[in-house]
Parts: structure tokens; sequence; C-alpha cells
């Protein structure tokens, strides 16, 4: 069995903001929307602190304390989510990601090279086959 590929996420923020990504008050936020008549835009940001690492399945229970010994990474990132929605029965029209990491620095040690080995086979044989 391949190793689990973890993601943490952690202090995650999520609010409404204006159409160049700005925070904003309810009017400030919606002033965008004014004068549509079929649908309208609604758009988010996302944002929060990031852990990734490959945990072998014979480790996968077990709870670690600080940084891990198969951590691979701890980073920022930020997302914005635009979507549009109709007025009608409010189905979703589009949706669009757009992720932003300022800074990616992955420390990986020797002893996790076999468990990046094991979860890239797996996961290409489950694509392929």
């Amino acid at each position: 069995t391949p190793p689990l590929l973890r993601l943490d996420l952690k202090n995650l923020k999520i609010c409404s903001v204006d159409a160049e990504g700005c925070e904003g008050n309810p009017d400030q936020v919606w002033a965008h929307n004014q004068g549509r008549k079929d649908s309208f835009l609604m758009y988010k940001k996302l944002s929060g602190e990031c852990k990734i690492q490959v945990v072998p399945q014979w480790q996968s229970n077990q709870k670690e304390n600080g940084r891990g010994q198969n951590e691979l990474s701890n980073l920022n990132m930020e997302v914005q989510i635009a979507i549009e929605r109709r007025l009608q029965d409010g189905a979703f029209l589009a949706c669009q990601f757009d992720v932003t990491i300022p800074e990616l620095d992955f420390d990986i040690k020797t002893t996790d090279i076999r468990h990046l080995a094991h979860l890239v086979s797996g996961q290409h044989f489950e694509l392929y086959f």
C-alpha cells in the first residue's frame, strides 16, 4: 500500500472580497453585482498555513508532536475564488481558483525518498491501470 500524502491546514480564514481581492463590508464586496440581471459573481479569499507530509502506512495511526520526521514542507498559502451563480435557480455557472504560495521550500530527507517513490508509483498505477 502506498504511503499517505497528508495535508494539514491550520489557521484557515475565509472571507468575502471585492473583484480586486480586497476585504470590505458587504456593500463593498457586492458593489460589482449592481445592474446584473441573470447572474451574480462572488469573490472569496481563503488563507492559512499548510503542512505537507508523506506518511508510510505503518506510521499512519501514530501521532507526532512538532515537526514530524516525514514533513516535507510547511508553507503559507492564499486561494482566491471567483464563483458565478445564476439568479433564477442558484446554479453554479463558473468557478475559478487562483492559488498563491509565496515561498516554497521542501526539506526532503534521504529516508523519505523511498516513501516518495512508493507514493509516485502508487499514483501512477491508479492513473494508468
